[in-house]
């Protein structure tokens, strides 16, 4: 499987020491956003839809998501990863249209 930004974002940004971006998730996400392009953007989120049609389960996103370079543990959240990953789609969106 070819996901190169989510590749990217998840082994530069949401690697083991993702807090340093203000301390939370998002802060690593908005780093992120800063320094991609739009077409960077655009592919992050052709990425994410096709992992989450590739990957129906969230045991299988948390595996392929550390095998990434992830290090955040979504495990016991609502939604889990697939929550997750849709929250990035979400905010991704939403800053190409600020």
């Amino acid at each position: 499987m070819d996901y190169p930004q989510l590749e990217v974002l998840m082994g530069a940004y949401f690697h083991e020491d993702f807090d340093m971006y203000d301390g939370t998730l998002w802060g690593a996400l908005n780093q992120f956003l800063k320094d991609s392009s739009v077409v960077e953007n655009n592919v992050l989120l052709d990425d994410i839809e096709r992992a989450l049609t590739a990957m129906t389960h969230d045991a299988e996103l948390d595996a392929y998501l550390e095998k990434l370079g992830s290090n955040v543990y979504r495990g016991d959240e609502p939604g889990g990863y697939r929550g997750w990953l849709e929250e990035i789609a979400r905010r991704v969106r939403s800053a190409q249209t600020s």
